[in-house]
């Protein structure tokens, strides 16, 4: 496959994603995996927990859905794979932070310690994919319901961007920005409050 061939079938699959296509995310999560999983690695050290170590995992996993969601295919100059980088390198900066102040205030998971994680994998798979299904159906809920620019706006947003960046990015004015912001979250405390979004 030559790189057009290659850049067409990454453009196509990223179009199905954000049109709900399960098997489209999945593919470019499988592409990207590497990525994913270095960006996770650079915030790894010794003294990190090998629960906090998953959870980073699987919250790159979120963001990197996050930045399919809100990638525009129509701006030129940003390659995908770049938007997804910094979308995750600024998402799990955020995630560490939230573990960090967790630590401080005496939270601690219920499988640090000298448990093996690895005997209870089985037992965490079933709770993860019921965790993943979930979070798919939020996902399609949320895009349901928010405008095309406020759902851009949004999964930057929870992907960790900074109002400013988002801006830059989306080609507005950080006001602009700002009130987006407040009508989703208007938006969707009434989709939640309705009953978990249903219509």
């Amino acid at each position: 496959m030559n790189g057009l061939d290659s850049k067409e079938t990454l453009v196509k699959l990223i179009v199905q994603a954000q049109e709900g296509s399960a098997s489209a995310y999945e593919e470019l999560l499988c592409r990207y995996r590497p990525l994913i999983e270095s960006s996770v690695y650079s915030f790894v050290s010794h003294d990190t927990s090998r629960q906090d170590a998953e959870d980073l995992l699987e919250e790159a996993r979120h963001i990197f859905l996050s930045a399919i969601t809100s990638y525009d295919l129509s701006r030129e100059g940003v390659e995908f794979g770049l938007y997804a980088k910094i979308c995750l390198k600024n998402g799990l900066i955020s995630e560490l932070r939230r573990q960090q102040h967790r630590h401080r205030l005496g939270v601690v998971s219920l499988a640090d310690g000298t448990e093996d994680i690895t005997s209870t994998a089985d037992a965490d798979l079933s709770s993860r994919l019921v965790e993943e299904e979930d979070f798919r159906q939020l996902y399609r809920k949320i895009r349901e319901h928010l405008s095309d620019l406020e759902n851009k706006v949004w999964w930057m947003y929870v992907a960790g961007a900074a109002v400013a960046d988002i801006a830059k990015t989306l080609g507005k004015d950080e006001k602009s920005v700002h009130n987006a912001i407040y009508r989703i979250r208007a938006k969707l405390k009434r989709l939640l409050v309705r009953g978990e979004g249903k219509p």
